[in-house]
């Protein structure tokens, strides 16, 4: 895993963790300028595939369009 590959999912984990702490979805993703539909990619994946995999297919996904 490089480090840039480290610093995403860190970011994500800190959205997803800042949401959940401060209980304000809106605030959060105004926060860290992520739209709500992001974050709830970011979450389905977590939640289903645990911290590595959120991720996972960013990048594949976006090349498909």
């Amino acid at each position: 895993m490089t480090a840039k590959e480290k610093r995403d999912i860190k970011r994500k984990l800190d959205v997803i963790n800042y949401a959940k702490k401060i209980g304000n979805l809106n605030k959060a993703c105004r926060h860290f300028g992520v739209s709500k539909t992001i974050y709830y990619e970011w979450l389905k994946r977590y939640r289903n595939q645990g911290e590595i995999k959120v991720n996972q297919g960013s990048i594949q996904n976006r090349e498909n369009y």
